[in-house]
Parts: structure tokens; sequence; C-alpha cells
């Protein structure tokens, strides 16, 4: 994630950071934003082959590889349009399209503040970790409100806790305590079930069922697990001295190791919590 300090617009750093990442974009989120795809997908009305689906904020198309991993091929959507404000997502995502033979899904580079399909478009639709990224979130789940069918449904995700910030935060205090703690580019009312319901009533949405989806940044170890979070909050370390730059992974391992709510699973593998606010609200 990005440091919101340099730029004056969050959606342009948003798109320069997700740029940068994409690549490697989940891997480093260890499979929590797949956990809670999957989780919307159980969560909404069934898809048919005469759905017409939005992946909003696609990234690197996790909805959409859900979607086809969840549906038999004679009920696999007529279309589903995967956009993204970062061309390296889309990129990705198109990459994804052309592997695995998707041919009814059409890619494209679109900021969700400015989705430019006509209303009354889609059946479903899904934004993942998306909206509060937006500049102006009620405009961003306006463009949802519009381009939904009546009748339809969208499932909206934000994050209500992040397990890999507090150890991370201990080690920037440790490393560079002349420095104010790093702040994750979301606003901290987002936190909130409550601001997130009122985000999407503002945005013409009255059938709303907020509910949580408890999720985890996993990986095989403790080196494994410090790694992708060194990776993913790197802009916390880009104006350190490559002294101060060689303590962040291990000492964040060793934070990680002292955190008393990492979880440990019985091969080793570890994790730190996440957890989603997910709504469901239909037009």
């Amino acid at each position: 994630m990005y440091n919101p300090a340099e730029s004056n617009n969050p959606d342009d750093a948003a798109k320069e950071h997700f740029d940068k990442i994409s690549a490697n974009y989940e891997r480093l989120t260890g499979g929590c934003t797949r956990d809670v795809a999957r989780h919307l997908l159980s969560l909404g009305p069934p898809i048919t082959s005469t759905s017409t689906i939005l992946d909003n904020g696609c990234g690197s198309g996790v909805v959409t590889d859900e979607i086809f991993k969840s549906q038999a091929p004679t009920a696999l959507p007529a279309t589903i349009h995967a956009v993204d404000v970062s061309p390296g997502m889309v990129q990705l995502t198109q990459a994804k399209a052309e592997r695995g033979g998707w041919q009814n899904v059409k890619t494209g580079v679109m900021g969700a503040e400015e989705l430019t399909f006509p209303d009354n478009t889609f059946s479903h639709s899904f934004s993942n970790f998306v909206v509060f990224f937006a500049p102006d979130a009620v405009k961003a789940t306006s463009q949802i409100h519009r381009t939904l069918k009546p009748g339809g449904t969208a499932l909206i995700t934000a994050w209500d806790h992040l397990g890999f910030l507090p150890p991370a935060l201990k080690v920037q205090k440790d490393i560079r305590p002349d420095l104010p703690p790093f702040k994750m580019p979301i606003p901290d009312e987002w936190f909130t079930a409550s601001h997130f319901e009122k985000v999407l009533s503002s945005a013409g949405f009255e059938k709303i069922s907020m509910t949580q989806k408890q999720t985890a940044m996993r990986e095989a170890d403790l080196d494994g697990l410090a790694g992708i979070i060194s990776e993913f909050l790197i802009k916390i370390t880009e104006s350190w001295t490559d002294a101060e730059k060689e303590q962040w992974r291990p000492k964040l391992r060793e934070a990680l190791h002292n955190d008393p709510d990492l979880l440990r699973g019985d091969s080793g593998e570890v994790a730190v919590p996440m957890l989603a606010n997910v709504a469901v609200v239909v037009k």
C-alpha cells in the first residue's frame, strides 16, 4: 500500500502503487483477498448463463477467477467486465483471461468513480476492497448503484482490521522513532461498518445487509510472513538509510513472533488476522 503524502490525489497514488506491485499483488496479500472473494460468491444470488457481471477494481482478477472456478461451463455468465484504475492490474487480468480461455471477459482501465457503462447494466456487481481508495467514495458507490440493474445485487467490501499493521508500526517506531507513524491511505472512519453503511445509503442503496468475514494473511513460516509484509509496506522504509533498511525485515520477523495475535497452524504455518466488513446491497 502507498504513502498518501506522495500525491495530492489518492487515486493517482493508488494507481502508481498498484501498477508497481501488480505482478506480485496476490502473493503479497497472503491469500486474504481471495478468501473474501470466494466468500462473496456464496452470499449473492446464483450466477447463471444470463448474468452480466462487473468486477470493479478487479486487481489481479481474483473475483473473476473465482467465478470461473465455481461455475459449471453451462452456467458461466454471459459477460464479465473486469476494470481497474491500474493499467498494470488490467494487463495482469487480461493475461489470465487469455491463458484461461475466458472468452466472455472484457477488461478495461477505468476508475471506480468514472464507470462508463450504461445505466442498469449489471445483474451482479463486485467491488472487493475498492471504494475506500476513491477520493470520493460516495461518487464511486453511486456508480455501482447507477450501473446495477433494478433488482441486481452488489457485493462490496472494506477492511475493519489489518493484523499486519501493529507489528509493522512497532518496528517503525523502534528503528525510526523520529518519524510519524505510517498511516494507511484509508480514512480512519472506513474501519467502521457504520460509516460503510452510511456511504451506501448516500449512494442510493436502501436494501443493505452488513456482515463480517474473518480471514488472515498467511505464509508457510515467519520468514515468509515477514517477507510479504515488509514488501507490501515497503513505502515505510523509503526515506531510511541502507543500514536502517537492513533491520526492517529481521525486526519485523521478531515483532511477529512476539505478537499475541499471531495465528499458528499445526504444520508451522503462520498468519495475522484480518477482518472484512461485507455489504450485500440490492437495487
